[in-house]
């Protein structure tokens, strides 16, 4: 499980409640230009891009520390202007070619949300089948190979399993052994930070 953070107060209440900036994985999307840069020279472990205004905000920060970066990608028939790249699409392709410009950046994998908007994924397998397909494209393009899957969001699908977190992460488990067998894709980390229906449903 990750801590992710979408905002500078919720970082620094992160922060300043004992989590290491180690731990800690931001995304962009909300943020001001000034407010990515700094996030650059805090050494969270991962940054999530969604934009490829971003990527130059970032990789442009000043500072020489390397930074790992997950690109935020969104399903096919998403709609325009909201943060996320397209999975298999011309931007994607863009973004990939431009982080590897920028020598501070350390591209490391791929990051989509479940269910958090409306044209969000709506089931895990089909976010993590993408997501392969897509870390598969880019190792044949660009020759790298990308090792960590980052998922997020609300989304919840309810059971009759006693521990739903146990069954979420065997759900994706799954999926990601089916994708990576098919793909003959090595199977990369998974990074899951799971949203508030979640954390409820465990909670309860």
């Amino acid at each position: 499980m990750a801590v992710d953070v979408r905002s500078m107060t919720e970082l620094y209440g992160a922060i300043s409640s004992g989590i290491h900036p180690s731990l800690i994985t931001v995304h962009t999307d909300s943020l001001t230009v000034a407010e990515v840069q700094r996030v650059a020279t805090l050494g969270v472990s991962r940054v999530v891009l969604g934009t490829l205004g971003n990527i130059d905000d970032v990789g442009d920060a000043d500072d020489e520390g390397k930074q790992n970066v997950l690109l935020r990608m969104r399903p096919q028939g998403a709609a325009a202007g909201r943060p996320g790249l397209v999975f298999d699409s011309h931007e994607a392709d863009l973004a990939v070619t431009q982080v590897l410009k920028h020598r501070r950046l350390n591209l490391v994998g791929l990051h989509c949300d479940v269910g958090s908007a409306e044209d969000d994924f709506v089931s895990y397998p089909a976010a993590v089948g993408d997501m392969i397909a897509q870390m598969e494209h880019i190792r044949r393009q660009h020759g790298l190979l990308l090792t960590c899957l980052g998922i997020g969001g609300g989304t919840f699908f309810a059971t009759d399993d006693e521990h739903p977190l146990c069954e979420l992460i065997a759900r994706v488990d799954e999926s990601v052994d089916d994708a990576c067998a098919t793909l003959r894709f090595p199977r990369p980390v998974v990074v899951i930070a799971a949203g508030t229906e979640v954390i409820g449903q465990v909670a309860a």
